[in-house]
């Protein structure tokens, strides 16, 4: 399931950016030395020096049991040992929120990019495309102070599915009935994140993307996955977005 354009009316109403938040607002951390921490009071030194954990925009809770089953333990030992394995990574399990925000702090040109409002006279509305749930997002970008440069209710996130192109289908209805409501419309909806899985849920929904480079990821990885535009960070975002739109006649 992919978000289906229709004809949706209205006068053109800006750009709306769609932002990931880990490796792309704020400094992605370490998952592999943080989760190994957590499993190493359980988990043998052999499989914590193979397990390479993959987040495919899960929650951390649920990487960290996966892990566990991996290395052989039952169902029901996971659950004795997951609540304890969370504290020690600093989650609170139910509600998936990092508790260390000094570990992941917010990558450069962010902040100035999101107090940007205008762009070639048109004005942009900043919100989020992220497999954290909505609580988690609001937690996470109120703690770096983020809050209100985002309109998060335009945003998409992990609450609506695991899979990153239905997630974003669902974030782009809501978006959609926000501009039937509103009587008006993006001229144009991008994606920035630092991953394939970003990248590739935008191609899904046809929207263009913008790939950082922040998390590690090469130029040539990004754009092969199908980035409109590959910058190495924030700074550049807002250039990139005007060079595309001049390009395709918006």
């Amino acid at each position: 399931m992919t978000y289906q354009k229709s004809d949706r009316g209205g006068d053109s109403s800006g750009i709306l950016i769609l932002w990931d938040i880990d490796g792309t607002l704020i400094q992605q951390y370490d998952r592999s030395t943080l989760f190994n921490r957590a499993l190493e009071p359980w988990a043998g030194p052999e499989f914590l020096a193979a397990w390479k954990p993959v987040s495919k925009g899960l929650p951390d809770s649920q990487i960290l049991s996966a892990g566990l089953v991996e290395s052989g333990f039952s169902q029901d030992e996971v659950k004795t040992i997951l609540p304890s394995a969370c504290r020690q990574l600093g989650i609170c399990q139910q509600q998936e929120v990092h508790l260390i925000p000094e570990q992941s702090p917010i990558l450069p040109g962010v902040r100035s990019t999101l107090f940007s409002n205008k762009l070639g006279g048109r004005p942009i509305v900043h919100s989020l495309a992220t497999g954290n749930t909505f609580f988690r997002s609001f937690l996470k970008v109120r703690s770096h102070d983020l809050l209100e440069n985002l309109s998060t209710f335009l945003g998409c996130y992990g609450d609506d599915a695991t899979d990153r192109a239905v997630m974003v289908a669902a974030g782009l209805e809501r978006i959609s009935l926000w501009e039937r409501f509103n009587r008006a419309r993006f001229t144009a909806i991008f994606i920035v994140g630092d991953s394939i899985h970003d990248i590739e849920a935008a191609g899904q929904n046809d929207l263009p993307s913008i790939g950082l480079t922040s998390s590690g990821e090469s130029p040539e990885i990004l754009t092969s996955h199908g980035a409109t535009r590959v910058v190495s960070s924030a700074h550049h975002v807002l250039t990139a977005i005007e060079s595309y739109l001049l390009e395709v006649g918006l």
